[in-house]
């Protein structure tokens, strides 16, 4: 990781306002492991990475709300409609960038896949990256700029060690991290 990343990011927004549908609430981004929340957990984490965290989330997920309120952390309300929608909304409202977005719903075991992405992003010349295991997107980019209105991004992929990261979209993947974790 480069000397300095911390000044590289100028946000983190981590997203925490779905509705749960596959994990049967919308509250997972509290549930617990190593006796923390995921969000606590995640907002500690990307504060490593700048000083300027937000949380966004939405009427789908009243309890995180009140944790957001309650903790004091930087709070941004979204419409709750659908994952892009509320990104382009949260980085539209912090516009500070390059912005890190992380879904608040994943477990960072190693927040060094983060630096990787950051060293990528510095040497691409693309307004957008984004963090892939086996193709798949997980949520977790880093934007130069706020894209207008039916703009597409020069964009590239980093593809990430998958021992990194645990994705809990659902009980299931909750109990396997547990269980990964003992």
């Amino acid at each position: 990781m480069q000397e300095g990343i911390s000044t590289i990011l100028k946000s983190v927004i981590i997203m925490a306002g779905g509705k749960g549908t596959r994990f049967g609430r919308p509250d997972k981004t509290l549930v617990e492991v190593k006796g923390e929340t995921l969000l606590e957990r995640l907002v500690s984490q990307a504060s490593e990475f700048s000083g300027n965290v937000h949380v966004c989330s939405s009427s789908n997920s009243p309890a995180v709300v009140e944790v957001c309120r309650t903790r004091e952390y930087r709070f941004i309300e979204e419409p709750g409609n659908n994952f892009v929608e509320a990104v382009r909304t949260c980085l539209g409202s912090v516009n500070k960038f390059p912005s890190l977005v992380l879904p608040g719903d994943i477990f960072l075991n190693d927040t060094r896949v983060i630096g990787e992405l950051i060293d990528f992003y510095t040497a691409s010349p693309v307004d957008l990256v984004t963090l892939i295991h086996d193709s798949v997107p997980l949520g977790i980019s880093i934007y130069r700029k706020l894209p207008g209105a039916g703009e597409v991004l020069s964009h590239k992929n980093y593809n990430c060690n998958e021992n990194m990261i645990f994705n809990v979209n659902t009980e299931a993947d909750y109990k396997f991290l547990l269980h990964q974790l003992r």
